[in-house]
């Protein structure tokens, strides 16, 4: 009876490791590379059509089956997929290309949802939110599954994120000031990032701010003023690249073999900086405008010199503005509210001055800027992560304000990635095979754990130069669990069998032997008697 019930643990011991290795490495028989795409809405192809017309300009898209079934294939991340399905023709493999982007997810957003089940994102959830209504972000929950599903898998993995951070950045900041005005810019600038139409923002933000009319004194106009003369953008750099590295971390936590490819940004408005027929200065654009509200709102008149200084650099103009600050001090008994008269002119006033040719003076005399010394931070980063920085800031986006390349740019970055990547990816497709896996030997072939504590199984695969890569499973996840490090966790009192299986299907397997945990008392009595 003893010898039979031996008999049927060992044999049901070798079921579970024989049917481990069908199951879990039976689609691995064939060489695949796959390559996976972390980005937001430039990467997930906002703006652009799929070749049946489904997903048209959809400023909420975001991962979902049917998109992973259909992708958008304009998107560089397609694009580049056909590249790859060339390589791998040519060298025996079959590959895919996924790609994990979606509108309104951060750097921080990724890297989080990568580590943390049920994490989606803020700024995702309420852009989807806006555009689709309460329960929009539902598409958002599967997120983490699908990052580790995916991540766990590739051979590549391109992120080109960080662009969204430092605006974000800035308008979360902006937001929070305990300021009317520039809580109410946040609100209206962030709904012209999500697609809106800029005077139809500005109007809302003039309407928020005329319900507000009795808190807006002349000490809101001087600290808006303060605030917009004194933006440090390189706090928002820094952070936004410290994100990146985050995604970094977090996609090596996931996958510690795969290449990682940084795409850095791109100049968005760098060939478009035409507005009847110059460029406005900033500070000179922003100067007018309060110079034209001040009048509007107090009938009192305010030089506003109209030279144009294109020359100088960034901080000195941004530095310009302060002195116009001591200006606006002397209006504090002349502005105590907004009237709805003077609101309404102050739509026109500001979507004339500040709607299109802002946008242009500052996208471009800005953002580009932003961009290079971002991109020379991911340069940074790739360096210090052994990854690949692929640098693709001069694609020509030309043809309007809108940040999001068309199809034909997208194809620009797919072109400059296959450039800076095949030799990488070919060398991993034609590198000599690893051995065949002989057999797994454990640390522990018998171990007794108590319910409630943990413990360190490790496998080693020989001969030597065998892959390492194992996977763990547990004949009872009830009595005994164990994760993708070979860590045990004790739950309850019972046997269970932890098999450690390699890739080609070789196996073994370490009798878990699983105590009650002992009482209150009698954990006491044990104190009580080493004494």
């Amino acid at each position: 009876m003893k010898f039979r019930k031996i008999l049927s643990v060992a044999l049901s011991a070798a079921l579970v490791a024989s049917s481990a290795s069908l199951s879990v490495f039976a689609e691995e028989t064939d060489k695949k590379y796959d390559y996976v795409a972390l980005g937001d809405s430039i990467a997930a192809g906002f703006g652009l059509e799929n070749s049946d017309g489904t997903i048209l300009t959809d400023r909420a898209v975001c991962v979902t089956p049917e998109l992973l079934a259909n992708p958008i294939k304009g998107a560089y991340a397609a694009v580049f997929g056909t590249y790859l399905e060339e390589m791998g023709q040519a060298n025996g493999y079959t590959t895919t290309a996924t790609n994990l982007s979606a509108v309104g997810y951060r750097a921080n957003d990724v890297a989080e949802t990568i580590m943390r089940e049920g994490f989606v994102g803020q700024t995702a959830v309420g852009i989807l939110e806006g555009f689709l209504g309460k329960g929009g972000s539902a598409p958002l929950w599967q997120y983490h599954k699908l990052f580790n599903e995916y991540l766990s898998e590739a051979e590549l993995v391109s992120i080109q994120l960080g662009g969204n951070d430092i605006i974000l950045e800035l308008f979360g900041d902006m937001g929070s000031q305990d300021n009317t005005i520039l809580s109410t810019l946040s609100t209206t600038l962030l709904l012209v990032l999500a697609g809106f139409d800029s005077n139809a923002a500005i109007q809302y933000g003039i309407n928020a701010i005329e319900k507000a009319k009795d808190s807006i004194t002349y000490e809101t106009l001087a600290e808006t003023a303060a605030y917009l003369s004194n933006l440090d953008f390189n706090k928002y750099i820094d952070a936004s690249a410290a994100n990146v590295e985050k995604v970094v971390d977090a996609v090596r936590t996931v996958n510690s073999t795969a290449d990682i490819a940084l795409l850095g940004m791109f100049d968005a408005y760098g060939n478009s900086l035409v507005y009847d027929e110059q460029v406005r200065d900033m500070s000179y654009v922003v100067r007018t405008v309060f110079a034209r509200a001040a009048e509007e709102l107090t009938g009192m008149e305010i030089d506003v010199d109209d030279e144009e200084i294109a020359d100088e650099e960034l901080e000195v103009k941004t530095a310009r503005l302060s002195k116009y600050t001591a200006k606006l001090q002397k209006l504090s008994n002349k502005v105590t509210k907004y009237n709805k008269a003077a609101a309404d002119k102050l739509v026109a006033i500001i979507s004339d001055e500040i709607s299109y040719p802002l946008q242009y003076a500052v996208a471009g005399r800005n953002v580009g800027k932003a961009m290079k010394v971002l991109n020379r931070e991911l340069d940074e980063i790739a360096t210090r992560k052994d990854c690949i920085y692929v640098d693709v800031y001069d694609i020509s986006n030309e043809h309007n304000l809108d940040p999001h390349p068309d199809a034909q740019h997208h194809k620009e970055i797919a072109d400059i990635m296959k450039t800076e990547l095949s030799d990488v990816i070919i060398s991993k497709m034609t590198e000599t095979a690893a051995p065949e896996a002989e057999k797994v030997i454990l640390s522990e072939k018998d171990i007794t754990m108590t319910a409630g504590t943990a413990y360190q199984l490790n496998a080693t695969v020989a001969p030597y130069g065998t892959s390492q890569k194992v996977k763990w499973l547990s004949s009872n996840k009830s009595i005994a669990t164990v994760d993708s490090s070979g860590v045990i966790v004790a739950k309850k009192a019972g046997t269970a069998y932890i098999t450690a299986v390699a890739e080609n299907g070789k196996a073994s397997v370490c009798k878990v032997t699983v105590a009650k945990k002992p009482s209150v008392l009698q954990t006491m009595f044990k104190t009580l008697l080493k004494k």
